[in-house]
């Protein structure tokens, strides 16, 4: 009858372990100068060598010709042990004999002495599945057991093992199996067999068996019983239901270029092919987990695996930096741990992905698609989304100025005092309401053209009209507990991690968005918030999510307050110009922005008041 390789393959010597050098070393030099300890405790992961340990250690201590520590193997001792036929040396499984009756049963063996060899040797596997009823009944024996017997107990849970069975044994720690140790056994292994083996697939069994050197084992065997010729990555992948390492190296290449058609379409045939989306969820964050260590140069990591069975990973990895690559981590960690709640676990894999392209790709692909199928590109669109974007920046400029006038006059905690002969300073007042006469009036007059794009620009124009002070009135900038901004605002920023948490609650991907950037500025009621990157701004200041951060805001703070997200180039856009505003003379006439807000929104939408 065929023995399967992990069994074929087992250690049979302590030179034969794998990746122990530790617990090896130590136990051959406890057996050369006669200091074994009564019982002996090994944990690690499953396949690590535990129970090997454990027999080799039984063989070790009755062989009969032993040599430095090492058991010869061809005494009858060391044979009858292998083949199990010692009666002396009993190996129990706890997971299947777990009661308080089984251990009592073994327990009565111990008083008596060794017939067929020098010690009796009990090996108790997964020890930790014992009642806690067994483990009592073990404890006075394990304390003070017989002088001819040995106890070894193999555990892959050693939380569960009680500190007074723990306390009374050596405890050896196993860990995983290095990735190159377990590929040069698998090696020795198909070179003994005479197969042919590719080696960038050895390399993926040692990525995916995690370490285990019999998990590793078991699925070498089920590959060459699977290909009859050559065994390479694909039949790795094909095998272990998995997904190859360069077709989720294309799919993040593709995010990472801003392709999303691209996307798409590789995406359309994993989903053609029965790939679960929480499964590729998880090949993507381990593939990104890779990218960073192999982009920050870190020694040993997984990445350098993965380089071996996928030569195009550092071809990707290349194509960016680490900062993109860990907000792409973060994003598809919280899509990990959010799409099993998901009904429809593909369509939210989709929308997260693509929620990680540049915004400009996603708008300009859908225009270039739209204006195909309509037969022309749509100008008013265009128009309306440059306008806003005029509107923002207009909003940006008038904050900046708006700041550099409270730095200048100074901030008391009840508001804003100017010192005697400062120059009147400009500042932003609430926008206009839609219902005044003098909107009613504009948009009676823009009605008449009836179409969408003037109902979209006149919305717009009531979110960013004006009114335009010389001195901001000290209502404007005291809230209503009487605590200045620059209090308000420390206390904000020493909250901040606390903010995010309250939005955690609700949303995830709120929290995600805003978690790049911090507040740096208050004004007024207005929050100016800093980020690294337009693309979270951009998402921060989505109605939805706006809505959102307000309202936690307003419930913590007790007040109604705006939040504004700007871009790092943004930010530094505006403060030479902040700067250069604050420290020129008064002008004789109407500012240059003023001007231009008067030209962009009309004398009607616009009030300038001189206090």
């Amino acid at each position: 009858m065929y023995l399967a390789l992990y069994r074929t393959w087992r250690p049979q010597r302590f030179d034969e372990v794998v990746g122990q050098q530790a617990v090896v070393r130590t136990l051959k030099n406890a057996l050369r100068a006669n200091r074994l300890a009564h019982a002996y405790l090994f944990a690690g992961p499953r396949g690590t060598g535990k129970t090997s340990l454990a027999k080799i250690l039984a063989k070790a201590v009755n062989c009969e010709h032993s040599v430095d520590g090492e058991p010869c193997n061809s005494c009858a001792a060391c044979i009858g042990i292998t083949q199990g036929s010692i009666v002396d040396v009993v190996e129990m499984d706890a997971a299947s004999n777990r009661g308080v009756d089984e251990v009592r049963s073994v327990l009565e063996q111990v008083r008596y002495a060794p017939t067929a060899v020098r010690y009796k040797v009990y090996i108790i596997d997964e020890v930790h599945m014992l009642t806690t009823e067994a483990f009592n009944a073990l404890l006075k024996t394990l304390e003070e057991p017989p002088a001819e017997c040995l106890f070894l107990l193999a555990t892959t849970d050693v939380i569960k093992v009680p500190a007074t069975i723990a306390s009374r044994c050596q405890r050896f720690d196993l860990s995983r199996v290095a990735s190159d140790l377990v590929v040069a056994r698998l090696r020795e292994v198909v070179k003994s067999l005479n197969k042919d083996v590719e080696d960038a697939a050895l390399w993926m069994i040692a990525r995916v068996t995690d370490g285990g050197m019999r998990d590793a084992l078991s699925l070498l065997d089920q590959l060459l019983s699977y290909e009859d010729g050559r065994v390479n990555v694909e039949s790795v992948a094909e095998i272990i239901g998995g997904i190859h390492s360069e077709r989720v190296g294309r799919l993040i290449g593709a995010l990472l270029r801003g392709e999303p058609s691209l996307f798409l379409a590789e995406l359309s045939e994993l989903w053609e092919l029965g790939v679960d989306a929480s499964q590729l969820l998880g090949e993507l964050v381990s593939y990104v987990r890779d990218a960073i260590h192999l982009a920050l140069g870190v020694e040993g990591a997984d990445a350098s695996t993965r380089v071996h069975y996928d030569p195009t990973f550092p071809v990707v990895v290349q194509q960016t930096d680490g900062g993109t690559l860990l907000r792409m981590l973060e994003a598809l960690a919280l899509a990990q741990s959010e799409i099993r709640h998901q009904a429809q676990a593909r369509v939210y894999f989709e929308v997260v992905l693509l929620s990680l392209l540049p915004e400009a790709t996603v708008e300009s692909t859908a225009t270039v698609q739209g204006s195909e199928v309509r037969g022309a590109p749509s100008v008013e669109e265009g128009e309306v989304v440059r306008l806003k974007e005029e509107i923002r920046a207009l909003h940006a400029r008038v904050a900046a100025l708006e700041q550099a006038s409270l730095r200048r006059t100074g901030v008391s905690d009840r508001g804003i005092s100017s010192p005697a002969g400062a120059s009147p300073k400009m500042r932003a007042a609430p926008p206009v309401s839609s219902s005044s006469p003098e909107m009613r009036a504009r948009g009676e007059s823009q009605s008449n053209g009836g179409d969408r794009f003037s109902a979209e620009l006149r919305d717009n124009a009531v979110e960013a009209s004006y009114t335009v002070y010389a001195t901001p009135p000290e209502s404007a900038v005291s809230d209503a507990g009487g605590e200045g901004d620059l209090a308000l605002l420390k206390r904000i920023q020493a909250d901040w991690n606390q903010i995010l948490d309250a939005v955690r609650e609700i949303r995830v991907q709120t929290r995600a968005w805003l978690a790049d950037g911090r507040p740096e500025e208050l004004v007024g009621n207005t929050i100016y918030g800093r980020y690294a990157h337009a693309l979270h701004a951009s998402h921060v200041m989505k109605q939805v999510n706006l809505d959102l951060i307000e309202d936690v805001l307003a419930k913590r703070y007790q007040r109604k307050l705006r939040y504004v997200a700007i871009s790092e180039d943004e930010w530094r856009k505006r403060l030479p110009k902040a700067e250069e505003a604050n420290d020129a003379p008064p002008p004789s006439s109407r500012e240059t922005w003023v001007e231009k807000v008067v030209e962009w929104f009309g004398e009607d939408a616009v009030k300038i008041v001189d206090e």
